[in-house]
């Protein structure tokens, strides 16, 4: 994250979340209790048990990576939901511009979501097919 545009004021949240990277904790394996105040400003942050959250992370430093507890995946995905730029943002405003345009003024906002989640994911990958008569 270090190397993508992250305001100052983020800084903190940048630290919180490092020490879940492997690479900056194997060394200081023999601290028992390392990253845990971390973890416990981060279970706050996303609203997750610390107690539970805590013990799933002492078994994936204790298996060096290997083992993931659901609990400690949770936080995993939390933290991969934050976006680390607004470019992703910035195309859906870009797309809803190309679409509810003057002409197009009256659409629903049902309307207008189905038709960005197209121009943004693209088309299902599935196509309908009519089964034939009998």
């Amino acid at each position: 994250m270090t190397a993508r545009l992250m305001p100052a004021n983020d800084q903190k949240f940048r630290d919180l979340v490092s020490f879940v990277q492997s690479d900056t904790w194997w060394q200081d394996k023999d601290v028992p209790d390392y990253g845990e105040r971390e973890l416990r400003e981060l279970c706050t942050w996303f609203n997750l048990s610390f107690s539970v959250t805590k013990d799933a992370f002492r078994e994936f430093r204790e298996s060096k990576g290997s083992v993931t507890a659901p609990e400690f995946r949770k936080l995993l995905f939390a933290i991969d939901t934050i976006p680390v730029s607004t470019a992703a943002c910035e195309r859906g405003f870009s797309a809803m511009n190309d679409i509810c345009t003057a002409l197009r003024s009256l659409l629903t906002v049902d309307h207008i979501a189905a038709c960005m989640y197209i121009q943004t994911v693209g088309p299902p990958l599935i196509l309908w097919k009519p089964e034939p008569y009998t």
